[in-house]
């Protein structure tokens, strides 16, 4: 493209994000950053997107498509871009304070003494979180003391 693309980043900012902020009103999500960038005459618009930390697949493909296409309606010549839409939810460690938001998904837990994968959060109290897992096509029932939780991550069972 041969110009240098870093003058323009905060003026495509105020052209995107008014983009971004529509189609994540529209699909009715709860969390969305961004920023816009330049690296070797490219645009680069970062976006992480999230739903209450369960977005799914569809939902980032939907998302990617709408603004993707509202992007190159757009009236300035922004050249080549990549639009990096992502999530943090799998990667980021869930608070026991936001474990309501959690019941009847599936959650990594690691304790001090072991690590769960791929269990079902059932419940909480004050004190516990009851959780199912299958074990050789048994189902099992689990509690797990709140105190005795070091990590806990979204899991994605198939």
């Amino acid at each position: 493209m041969g110009k240098d693309l870093s003058l323009y980043t905060n003026y495509l900012e105020t052209m995107i994000n008014p983009i971004l902020n529509k189609y994540k009103d529209k699909m009715k999500l709860d969390y969305l950053s961004s920023q816009v960038t330049e690296s070797n005459g490219e645009v680069i618009i970062e976006v992480n997107i999230d739903d209450k930390f369960q977005i799914t697949l569809e939902q980032i493909s939907e998302f990617t498509k709408l603004v993707n296409e509202e992007i190159d309606l757009l009236d300035v010549d922004i050249g080549p871009y990549i639009l990096d839409i992502s999530s943090s939810s799998s990667s980021r460690t869930i608070k026991i304070s936001e474990l309501d938001y959690f019941i009847n998904k599936y959650i990594s837990v690691e304790t001090t003494s072991e690590k769960y994968e791929d269990i079902e959060l059932i419940s909480k109290d004050e004190k516990n979180i009851y959780c199912t897992f299958f074990k050789k096509g048994q189902l099992k029932k689990l509690t797990i003391d709140l105190k005795s939780i070091k990590k806990i991550n979204i899991s994605y069972k198939a």
